[in-house]
């Protein structure tokens, strides 16, 4: 039906629009009408050319340069953070494009894959080094059973008939090695001490015991025979040497029991002696003394107010390291007034162990202070005594004289201001065997300016024991001339 005519064929007139004008009429300014979008002009968009992604680029850039720093040795681990920042650019650049139909998404694609290539070649790298140091540092495990029991006589003669052969049969295996010892000394190598054990004539086979078992050779005598189990390393300079040594055998009698004062559970311990356990192995040391009640002397460094509510007092200890015995601000201002930095106290607390790295006591109370150096009568020792001492066993003879008053004889070999505020006394024969006595400027300026090299003397002081290579007594006092 025509929709022209109404129902009794009369024509119908066009229909106004809202602005009064018929329908079909349009203004000659108007603009042209919207053409819905033809399947023609999307394909059109589609085949047009993309734009480059620019994180896209950035990202292949940053993945081949860190693709070509990773297959360099050693350095190849940078990869990892070069690609792992390329990789970043790269999953960005892919999400903005594939949101946008004018970008290419192919660069953030090619990017990301080179950049995980270079994490992965970087990985391959981190991988390797840390196999081979932890190898290295791990070292054999001599607690095993042994490939090798041998004397040291034998081992230094084979090493001597021929290198390379006793190289292809010992070296880097676990032996166990008998013979008698020649010397027992503090090697070159930071916390390590060293047993000679007698080879070839003029020759000794050398074994070095780390830190954590130095607590078994205290009671070792030069010219005994001893059994010892370590990892032999050849020949090191002219040496035979087995490391990471323990003793094969040892003595029931080799550690000495705690020293208790007569109060019980009250653990009586020097600070050079509390800070040696806990810097030797930390788990022993707090299974040993943590939450335990400590009876502690040692030698006043500082006093201080650093923790809030308490006075800490700071004791001296072996390797520049100090305890901090912590006491309650009320409790210090009152025990602590007349404490002076170099005073030897006895304080009495329970130990916390080695929190933030420092030995700690708390809930502090002092004992005593002790008479300068120490308490009692010193010991009293000739100079070549205490030198043969430390040259033969310097575990025995620490634990002979190490913080103890001793009272020693010997010629002046050199008289020197080389410390703030004190006067060095050097007694000795020759440079190569010293004891050096530290006095306090202030007290002793007037007597020693009358010594003269060669004049024998009697000195008192607190022995430090042998720290590299050289015997000290500190706050000392001359007693005659």
């Amino acid at each position: 039906m025509n929709n022209d005519f109404d129902n009794f064929g009369e024509p119908v007139p066009p229909r106004p629009n809202p602005e009064g004008r018929p329908q079909g009429d349009r203004p000659e300014n108007a603009p042209p009408r919207r053409r819905p979008r033809s399947e023609d002009f999307d394909r059109e968009m589609q085949e047009a050319p993309k734009e480059i992604s620019v994180l896209g680029l950035l990202s292949l850039l940053q993945g081949v340069g860190s693709l070509l720093a990773s297959f360099v040795p050693c350095v190849g681990v940078l990869g990892i953070i070069g690609g792992a920042f390329g990789l970043v650019l790269g999953v960005i650049g892919y999400f903005v494009a594939k949101g946008s139909t004018r970008q290419s998404n192919s660069l953030p694609i090619a990017g990301i894959v080179v950049n995980l290539l270079a994490i992965l070649i970087g990985g391959l790298w981190l991988f390797l080094l840390v196999g081979i140091g932890g190898r290295k540092d791990a070292g054999p495990d001599v607690t095993g059973e042994p490939s090798t029991t041998i004397t040291a006589i034998e081992l230094d003669e084979e090493y001597d008939t021929n290198e390379l052969a006793a190289d292809t049969k010992y070296k880097n295996k676990t032996l166990v090695v008998s013979g008698k010892i020649k010397k027992i000394t503090r090697d070159d190598k930071p916390g390590k001490i060293t047993i000679e054990l007698v080879g070839t004539p003029g020759s000794t086979v050398d074994c070095h015991f780390d830190r954590a078992q130095h607590g078994d050779l205290g009671t070792l005598i030069v010219g005994e025979d001893v059994t010892i189990r370590g990892n032999c390393k050849g020949k090191v300079q002219t040496w035979v040497t087995l490391e990471r040594c323990v003793l094969d055998v040892k003595k029931p009698d080799m550690k000495k029991p705690t020293e208790k004062t007569p109060d019980a559970g009250v653990i009586a311990i020097t600070a050079e002696a509390l800070e040696a356990e806990y810097d030797a192995n930390v788990i022993a040391a707090d299974a040993k003394h943590k939450g335990k009640l400590l009876e502690l002397t040692g030698k006043v460094f500082r006093i201080s107010r650093n923790k809030p509510g308490k006075a800490t007092v700071e004791l001296e200890s072996e390797m520049g390291q100090t305890i901090d015995c912590d006491f309650t601000a009320k409790d210090g201002q009152v025990q602590l007034a007349a404490v002076a930095i170099g005073d030897t106290l006895v304080i009495r607390g329970t130990c916390q162990g080695k929190p933030d790295d420092i030995v700690t006591l708390g809930g502090c109370t002092l004992v005593k202070k002790l008479d300068k150096p120490a308490d009692g009568p010193p010991v009293v020792v000739t100079l070549e005594a205490l030198e043969k001492a430390y040259e033969g066993n310097v575990v025995a003879a620490d634990a002979k004289y190490k913080g103890k008053f001793l009272e020693v004889m010997g010629p002046v070999l050199r008289v020197a201001r080389n410390k703030p505020g004190k006067i060095t006394v050097v007694l000795g024969s020759d440079e190569s065997a010293t004891l050096v006595c530290d006095f306090l400027a202030k007290d002793w300026q007037a007597q020693l300016a009358e010594v003269n090299v060669g004049d024998k003397l009697t000195i008192r002081g607190t022995c430090r024991g042998n720290g590299e290579g050289i015997l000290l007594l500190e706050n000392s006092k001359l007693v005659k001339k």
